[in-house]
C-alpha cells in the first residue's frame, strides 16, 4: 500500500462514518453512531499512517505548508473528539466534528502541494513552535465552538421545552458549557502561544 492509498483509506472512512453519523439524526438508532465512530477511528488510523512516513521524510511536524498543516488540524480535532467521547460519551459532537474531520482532510487531497524537507534557515525551535502551537490552538477552537454551538441548542430547547432532531445525542447543558468554556481556554492559551512565538 502506497502513502497515497492510506490518504484516500482515511478519506474513504471519513466520509463513511461522517455519512453514518448523520443519518442517526434520522434514524436515530444508536448502532448507526456506534458504526461512524469505528469507521472514523479507522480513518484515523489511516490519517496517522499517511502522516508518520510524511513526518519522517521531511524531519519536521506536518506544520510547514497548508496541506501538512490542514491535514494536521483536522487530525488533532478528531483526536480530541475522541478522548472526549471516550471521558464524557458526547455522541452529539461527531455531528460537527466528523464533516469538518472529513472537509479538512479532502482539502489537503486536494491542494496536491508536495511535502518538502524545511529549508535550513528555518529551521528553529522557535518557528516549529510557533507552528505548532498555533495549530494545535486552532483545533481547541474549533472544538469549543462545536460545544458552544451544542450548549446553545440545549439551552434553547429547555426553554421551548421542545426536542429537537439532536436531543437524543446531546449531553446536559452543564457538560456542554463545560467543554466548550475548557475547550476555548485551552485553545485560546495555546494559540496565544504560537502567536508570541511568532513575534520571537
Amino acid at each position: 500500500m502506497t502513502l497515497a492509498d492510506t490518504l484516500y483509506l482515511a478519506l474513504g472512512c471519513y466520509a463513511l462514518g461522517t455519512l453514518a453519523a448523520l443519518l442517526s439524526l434520522f434514524v436515530r438508532a444508536k448502532g448507526l453512531q456506534t458504526a461512524g465512530l469505528i469507521l472514523m477511528i479507522a480513518g484515523f488510523v489511516a490519517h496517522t499512517i499517511w502522516i508518520g512516513p510524511i513526518c519522517a521524510a521531511t524531519g519536521h511536524p506536518p506544520i510547514t505548508n497548508l496541506p501538512e498543516s490542514v491535514s494536521f488540524v483536522a487530525w488533532v480535532v478528531f483526536a480530541i473528539e475522541l478522548a472526549l467521547w471516550i471521558r464524557y460519551r458526547v455522541y452529539a459532537a461527531a455531528f460537527f466534528v466528523y464533516p469538518l474531520v472529513l472537509l479538512l482532510l479532502t482539502l489537503s487531497a486536494l491542494v496536491g502541494e508536495k511535502f518538502e524537507v524545511l529549508d535550513p534557515a528555518l529551521r528553529s525551535n522557535v518557528f516549529t513552535a510557533h507552528l505548532l502551537f498555533s495549530t494545535l490552538g486552532v483545533a481547541g477552537l474549533l472544538i469549543g465552538l462545536a460545544f458552544s454551538f451544542l450548549a446553545l441548542l440545549q439551552d434553547r430547547a429547555l426553554k421551548r421545552k421542545t426536542r429537537g432532531p439532536l436531543w437524543d445525542w446531546i449531553p446536559s447543558l452543564d457538560v456542554c458549557k463545560k467543554l466548550s468554556y475548557r475547550a476555548l481556554a485551552i485553545g485560546f492559551s495555546v494559540y496565544t502561544l504560537g502567536l508570541l512565538a511568532g513575534v520571537v
